[in-house]
């Protein structure tokens, strides 16, 4: 048709996720506009995925100069991970939706992607906003679906979160981990609902080929 493809933003694009992200996108054939606060580490994705395809950077702060990127650039589709998602607001969601731009996050944040239900009414336009689309309700929800194919029922689902010692850990990442400890979280022993402190409970286990954690 000759029409130009609208491109996809993503927020925090060279943070460790961001840029993976980015990564997958201009491999898959996608038009990439990369959003970061400084510009050296965007000169540095430049550098390192440009030879991948069609790959734009924009500095800038957000949520306070996305309504000019949004204008700027026009993309069709939103993708924030800059995190931590926790405590957060829903500037980033609200702007999007006004300026009818789809959104997705990866909030790893349980009040946060709740929340996200508020926007619903805020256009009249047909716009998708997902939150959520983080390891534990995506990447797990599909292994322990995959793994219960041919079971009548799933009793217990046990959850653990290893470190990824050969994997670089961003600012954000850190602080999303820091702000749950100590904090009082609801957990479900034998049928009735408790209140557990956040990482008190730390144990070592052994997974597989990967060792003792």
């Amino acid at each position: 048709s000759g029409q130009a493809l609208q491109p996809i933003m993503v927020l925090g694009a060279a943070g460790v996720f961001g840029s993976r992200l980015c990564r997958l996108l201009l491999e898959g054939g996608a038009h990439v506009v990369g959003v970061g606060r400084r510009t050296a580490p965007l000169d540095a994705l430049v550098h390192d995925l440009s030879d991948l395809g069609s790959l734009e950077v924009a500095s800038g702060a957000v949520p306070d100069d996305l309504d000019a990127l949004l204008r700027r650039h026009r993309p069709e589709i939103v993708i924030d991970t800059t995190g931590p998602f926790q405590g957060r607001v829903l500037d980033v969601p609200t702007r999007c939706i006004a300026h009818s731009v789809h959104y997705v996050d990866l909030s790893d944040d349980r009040a946060g992607v709740a929340a996200i239900t508020a926007l619903e009414h805020r256009t009249q336009a047909v716009v998708v906003a997902i939150s959520g689309d983080s390891t534990v309700s995506v990447l797990s929800s599909a292994v322990v679906q995959h793994l219960a194919r041919d079971l009548t029922s799933v009793d217990t689902i046990e959850v653990t979160i290893a470190p990824g010692n050969d994997e670089p850990r961003g600012p954000a990442v850190t602080r999303a981990i820091l702000s749950y400890v100590g904090k009082a979280i609801p957990r479900r022993v034998r049928g009735r609902w408790t209140s557990v402190n956040a990482w008190q409970g730390l144990r070592c286990k052994t997974i597989g080929s990967l060792g003792r954690w």
